[in-house]
């Protein structure tokens, strides 16, 4: 407990002490008049004056420790040297349930844009430190840097008059109820309403945890190991590729349609899903405002291929839950996702042509229109052939002299002098 913390309780221990060492000791006493008369005797009144200070006192700290208790529910602080009452934010219980919700929203972008889950211990992820001697090439060293990385982004995607409050109890609960809210909410989505159409079978079927895994198995990376023992590949898996040919293959890997599918049914709805199955392209249905619209999206990051991974590989699995360490398979989904991370933030940092192909190809069907996307600016071939056509025919245009250009300018003039008499005539 911190000093500040430590005096807090003290105070508010010495305070109650104080209430009751005041209180009257019956309600009748409370409730009771209490008589002034100048033929009372000096010890009447000296105890009746007594009486009426314990009330006044009493009154008054029990006002003074409701007002405590109010600025407790409805006051925040980010750190114990700004805690306290002058230096507290105060605001009313509708502000506090509107920041609450705020920070939960901004919880579900950061899941579906940069983290399924967060690195290490979640109380950790909020009261870490900054340092300021971190760099981008360390992240994935040890689960510090990890955490650095991670504060990082969390900075990047909630806006900075929250920020002040990222170490507090209440934006750490609220940032982790949208978080978990929006985990449940897709892993449904995928499995439930675009399962289906990504893998081509019967919604009933998709439901089926037998059915998952006596078709899905191979798919998703069932195979067996040099000792024959079966289990789960993070990379050898048929699902993840395009082309597969039997093995990881730094080309193809990530560009299987389905993994983009899953981020384009999470963030555009199962219309667009349906689209992309009937050759389309990622549409979203025209009566809705979907999330990449509401967030702002425009470029493929790491997190959400990342997450599409996972995701794609967890809905064709026996798994019920979407859960760190599946139930059912014993696949470990959240370092897995880690896994995936890692090796896109690595490509990214060493401008791997492989790894850049992967956020061209995602932004190409999922942001066609990106010119901020990992992968650079994507080319818009038929939009510059045909400035070019209209600038060429610009250029074969006849040019006017300058001089009957004038003379032009002038004979205009002389048009518009004789109008502007005639009107006044």
């Amino acid at each position: 407990m911190s000093q500040h913390q430590a005096q807090t309780a003290t105070s508010h221990s010495d305070e109650d002490e104080h209430i009751h060492s005041h209180s009257p000791s019956s309600s009748e006493d409370l409730t009771s008049e209490i008589e002034i008369d100048l033929s009372m005797s000096r010890e009447d009144l000296y105890r009746n004056a007594r009486k009426a200070q314990s009330r006044a006192i009493t009154a008054m700290a029990k006002v003074k420790a409701s007002r405590r208790k109010a600025d407790e529910l409805a006051t925040t602080t980010s750190t114990d040297a700004d805690s306290s009452p002058r230096k507290r934010p105060r605001f009313t219980s509708s502000e506090v349930q509107e920041n609450i919700k705020t920070v939960e929203y901004y919880g579900r972008k950061f899941l579906v844009t940069h983290m399924l889950w967060l690195h290490g211990d979640t109380k950790a992820s909020f009261e870490t430190p900054i340092d300021d001697n971190y760099h981008e090439s360390e992240r994935f060293e040890n689960v510090d840097t990890m955490l650095q990385g991670q504060l990082r982004e969390i900075q990047e995607v909630v806006p900075e008059k929250y920020l002040r409050d990222l170490g507090s109890d209440w934006f750490r609960r609220a940032f982790q109820a949208g978080m978990q809210s929006q985990r449940s909410n897709i892993s449904t989505r995928v499995r439930t309403r675009c399962g289906a159409m990504i893998f081509g079978c019967t919604e009933a079927q998709i439901k089926s945890a037998a059915y998952r895994k006596e078709t899905f198995s191979s798919l998703i990376g069932w195979k067996k190991n040099d000792r024959g023992e079966w289990y789960y590949d993070a990379w050898d898996s048929e699902i993840l590729h395009s082309g597969w040919q039997g093995k990881h293959n730094i080309h193809t890997v990530f560009l299987n349609k389905g993994l983009m599918m899953v981020i384009s049914g999470i963030i555009r709805g199962p219309a667009s899903v349906v689209s992309m199955s009937e050759g389309e392209g990622s549409v979203a249905s025209r009566n809705s405002e979907t999330l990449d619209v509401k967030w702002g999206l425009d470029h493929t990051t790491p997190g959400m291929i990342a997450a599409g991974a996972v995701l794609v590989r967890w809905a064709a699995s026996v798994d019920t839950l979407l859960t760190v360490q599946g139930s059912q398979s014993g696949i470990r989904w959240k370092e897995d996702f880690e896994g995936y991370l890692q090796y896109l933030f690595n490509g990214l940092r060493l401008r791997k042509a492989s790894v850049l192909n992967i956020f061209r190809q995602w932004d190409k069907v999922l942001f066609p229109s990106s010119s901020s996307g990992f992968g650079g600016r994507q080319a818009r071939s038929d939009r510059c052939a045909k400035m070019k056509s209209v600038m060429d025919a610009l250029e074969g245009d006849d040019e006017v002299e300058e001089d009957r250009q004038d003379d032009n300018h002038e004979d205009g003039q002389r048009r518009s002098e004789a109008d502007e008499e005639h009107s006044e005539e």
